[in-house]
């Protein structure tokens, strides 16, 4: 009985040692499936957007896209030069078609294969915004409001770092279900999005 209540003494003086701040926030995501054009090619991507905190405040709002099989269409647009030290920064078009009111904000963003335990062959497009960018940081917040209004198209749009070549161009068609997932996903991005300073 004795050693049962040292025991239990002994692990709750443990747990009081724990600092609330080293406690990991969960990553609010949401994820849709679109249809990507690479030059003559159409192959479904995923496109995500991600809202993390730290301490109740945004650490970054984030989109991502993964292309399985990125090496396949090299041809038409070659990832390689956005991944790794010294990467290109890719440019995007981020578009919302919406009946309540669209929106729509240019990103740089970089990637790699193999991101979040995704297959060694599929190459993800990635864009995490701070709030030390306060501008980029409220378009992305509109992107993401304006998504989950209602049933709308996302439109992903980027360009291709060799001259003359075609740009890959994404849509997903979000059902007023897949809005509303991704209200819950960023709600701690969007309702924090006036306390920035």
């Amino acid at each position: 009985m004795w050693a049962c209540s040292r025991l239990r003494a002994q692990a709750l003086a443990f747990a009081f040692l724990i600092p609330i701040g080293a406690v990991a926030q969960p990553v609010g995501t949401a994820e849709f499936t679109g249809s990507a054009k690479i030059g003559p090619v159409t192959r479904q991507v995923a496109m995500r957007f991600n809202c993390a905190l730290d301490r109740g405040k945004i650490n970054n709002l984030a989109v991502e896209m993964d292309i399985p099989d990125a090496e396949k269409f090299k041809s038409f647009f070659d990832v390689t030069p956005f991944e790794g030290p010294g990467a290109m920064s890719g440019k995007m078009h981020l578009t919302v078609a919406a009946a309540s009111g669209g929106a729509q904000v240019d990103i740089g963003s970089t990637g790699s294969f193999g991101n979040n335990g995704a297959p060694g062959t599929t190459f993800t497009f990635e864009a995490a915004v701070t709030p030390s960018s306060r501008s980029q940081l409220q378009k992305l917040q509109a992107l993401a409001a304006a998504l989950s209004q209602d049933k709308n198209k996302w439109l992903w749009r980027i360009e291709n770092p060799a001259k003359g070549r075609p740009p890959i161009e994404v849509i997903a068609n979000l059902t007023e279900g897949d809005a509303s997932r991704l209200q819950a996903a960023v709600a701690g991005c969007r309702a924090l999005s006036r306390k920035l300073d």
